[in-house]
């Protein structure tokens, strides 16, 4: 490794890492139930250009499998046990993890016990007039009804609701992706949010927000 000093910084180097002779970088994929380690989770581990398997293994008691690599950009893909899927959010396979000679990399999968239900999210959308941010206390607030409707990834119906302006309206939700589109009231365009709203990802236990600014023609 060599270290060359930033002579403009009072404090701090730049790091450049180059070491040819080093041994192998080394990947421990971790398979993970509620902090604990899963034991007899199967792992592999992919070169992410040609797709071709590098390295199998199975994680251990503590939940970890290890892998020695060469230097490159790999991917890691685990066999989800019977009963088990996987946390929100939580990618599988894990794509371009980049490996460095002498330096360790970790990769975690966090499981979910399929037994026990997902809690819901929730989806809150938000609609408001142009004048709202703007207005000057004791203005008289511009009122109008927004309907709203809520489509699944099928693109059907899940859920349907009306919000006055400068409210909002929440749904509960599974996990999943979702649409939005609201009907525009009579005598406003709409001028941010698009119509509908595609690809809103909802997870348990967490908020996902839409807005709708609705603006009288001059």
């Amino acid at each position: 490794m060599t270290i060359r000093s930033d002579e403009t910084s009072r404090v701090g180097f730049f790091l450049e890492y180059d070491c040819p002779d080093c041994p192998d970088g080394e990947l421990i994929v971790s398979a993970l139930h509620e902090a604990d380690g899963r034991p007899g989770v199967s792992v592999r581990i992919f070169d992410m250009e040609t797709g071709s398997t590098i390295a199998e293994g199975i994680t251990d008691n503590t939940g970890q499998a290890i892998f020695s690599l060469e230097s490159g950009e790999y991917g890691a893909e685990i066999t989800l046990p019977e009963g088990f899927g996987l946390s929100p959010g939580q990618d599988n396979p894990v794509e371009h993890i980049r490996i460095f000679n002498g330096l360790s990399t970790r990769v975690n999968f966090h499981l979910w016990d399929s037994s026990v239900p997902q809690p819901d999210g929730v989806l809150m959308i938000c609609v408001f007039s142009d004048s709202h941010a703007d207005s000057i206390p004791g203005d008289p607030p511009e009122d109008f009804d927004v309907d709203v409707t809520v489509f699944d990834a099928a693109m059907n119906i899940c859920a349907t609701g009306t919000v006055q302006s400068n409210l909002c309206i929440s749904f509960d939700l599974e996990l999943g992706i979702y649409s939005v589109e609201v009907t525009v009231p009579s005598g406003y365009d709409l001028i941010r949010g698009e119509n509908p709203i595609e690809a809103i990802e909802v997870v348990p236990n967490s908020t996902s927000h839409v807005t709708f600014v609705f603006r009288k023609p001059e």
